[in-house]
């Protein structure tokens, strides 16, 4: 195993900081997507079934931000307070929603595609066909989240000490090929939510779908494409850095890393799970009222 040569150790100041922001992004992604997650389920945002897949990315983006407790602690304590069974959980946990929620914004992508170019199809869409759907892409991230801990790559407490993710720097075969192949079929996935996008917004729409709608759902067609196209700028900013910091670490002889760039990836990943309800709330004031009103007291429900 090839171990990083860490640079720019933290102070114990500088520690405390990095804890009190995972506190920070933690507190605020969790309860944000839990209150996106509310107005979904108690009003009728958008008509069955398109408020599954929505339903569905507030909860992995809640499941990504689920270990900032034990980050926080062990940034004060400037060590991993969990040992080894609690990192392999915590790997498991927060790599199910990172995967869990770049697939959900792909199926939103490619719902858009279906909505805008297949709508003969897409009319008859149940919201358990959706489900069912929705419930492949959770075993899709599932699988990869499970392999590291069954032998194929594995979770490991990254340099800071504060959070656990996949061992980058080791430079054995069962390492390498997990990371590049997830890296590969992340690229994939994402280009066909490019495409997918791309051909909706080529595609001449209706006027009167876009106000037929507009008289039953808070977030129209058009709203509709426009934050799944918001969403795919967000899991980029989001993962990006994992990304790059995979494939890095993949082609890197000889890795020398600093304390900052270890820090960079999950933070990023954790701060794009608080932009997700910002574009809820610019695309319908509805939304924007029910979002901050206490209780989400529901005007109309789900079908």
């Amino acid at each position: 195993m090839a171990s990083p040569h860490v640079i720019g150790q933290f102070t114990t100041e500088e520690f405390q900081a990095v804890g009190i922001l995972y506190f920070i992004l933690g507190v605020c992604g969790f309860l944000s997507n839990l209150r996106v997650l509310l107005v979904f389920v108690r009003n009728r945002v958008v008509t069955s079934p398109k408020h599954v897949l929505h339903v569905n990315m507030a909860i992995a983006n809640m499941l990504i931000v689920s270990g900032f407790p034990i980050s926080t602690v062990s940034s004060f304590s400037n060590r991993w307070i969990s040992g080894h069974g609690g990192c392999q959980v915590y790997g498991l946990v927060t790599y199910i929603g990172g995967i869990a929620s770049v697939g959900t914004v792909v199926l939103l992508c490619m719902e858009r595609y279906v909505a805008a170019c297949w709508s003969d199809v897409y009319e008859v869409v149940t919201a358990s066909s959706v489900w069912i759907i929705a419930s492949l892409n959770w075993i899709y991230a599932a699988m990869w989240a499970i392999f590291p801990i069954i032998g194929w790559g594995s979770y490991t407490v990254d340099v800071t000490a504060v959070a656990c993710s996949l061992d980058w720097h080791s430079k054995n075969f069962n390492n390498t090929s997990y990371v590049i192949s997830m890296t590969i079929a992340t690229g994939i996935f994402f280009s066909l939510a490019l495409l997918s996008l791309y051909l909706t917004f080529t595609k001449p729409q209706s006027k009167d779908t876009h106000a037929k709608n507009e008289d039953v759902d808070w977030l129209s067609d058009k709203t509709l494409v426009l934050i799944a196209g918001v969403f795919l700028l967000f899991v980029s900013l989001g993962f990006g850095p994992f990304a790059y910091y995979a494939m890095w670490s993949v082609y890197k002889k000889n890795p020398e890393v600093s304390m900052l760039a270890e820090t960079i990836p999950p933070i990023m990943a954790k701060m794009s799970t608080i932009l997700y309800p910002l574009a809820y709330q610019l695309g319908s004031s509805k939304f924007r009222s029910a979002y901050w009103k206490p209780g989400c007291i529901a005007n109309s429900k789900q079908e």
